[in-house]
């Protein structure tokens, strides 16, 4: 009989299939990680364009509103630019001075001395003007009109998040 040789099989993974499956491993982590991170970029890129957007036109539309109920407009005067604006409203039989202004970013408006924010709290708001542009004399009826600017801008700096909104508008009386 020849001396035979016995070869014994092992179940289990060599250090190539190893060294493979770690490779593999780490390639697959990395591009889902990569996805993840694009994913939630572009979710706090949008969220932050959609809040400058939602608060400039609440903005827009709070203005609109309390000047088209105002009875009168006692800042700015006719003809001139100012950083805030002064309405007298009729609230039910009794005036209410609404003053607004901004203050640390917010466009406060001021009601008989109490104060709110009118923008939200992931935005600020620069440049705020108005220009009482007054009655036209070649219309017997005009009213009051302002022309208001401000831009909007979100607080925290989100990369490819747009810096700032401008918004404007004309008001008047009715």
């Amino acid at each position: 009989m020849t001396d035979a040789k016995k070869y014994t099989v092992s179940s289990g993974f060599t250090l190539i299939e190893l060294t493979i499956y770690g490779g593999l491993l780490s390639i697959l982590l990395y591009i889902l990680s990569d996805m993840f991170l694009s994913v939630f970029s572009m979710q706090l890129t949008t969220g932050a364009d959609m809040a400058l957007k939602q608060d400039g036109a609440f903005v827009l539309s709070r203005l609109t509103y309390d000047v088209r109920r105002a009875e009168s407009i006692s800042v700015p005067l006719s003809g001139q630019t100012a950083i805030g604006m002064t309405l007298v409203i009729d609230a039910g039989g009794t005036d209410e001075t609404h003053v607004y202004s901004v203050t640390d970013g917010n466009l406060v408006a001021t009601v008989d001395g109490v104060p709110y924010a009118i923008n939200g709290q992931d935005t600020q708001i620069t440049d705020f003007s108005v220009e009482r542009v007054g009655n036209q004399p070649e219309i017997p009826d005009g009213r009051d009109t302002v022309h208001i600017e401000f831009t909007i801008a979100p607080r925290a700096d989100i990369p490819q998040a747009p810096d700032a909104v401008e918004f404007s508008t004309a008001i008047g009386l009715r």
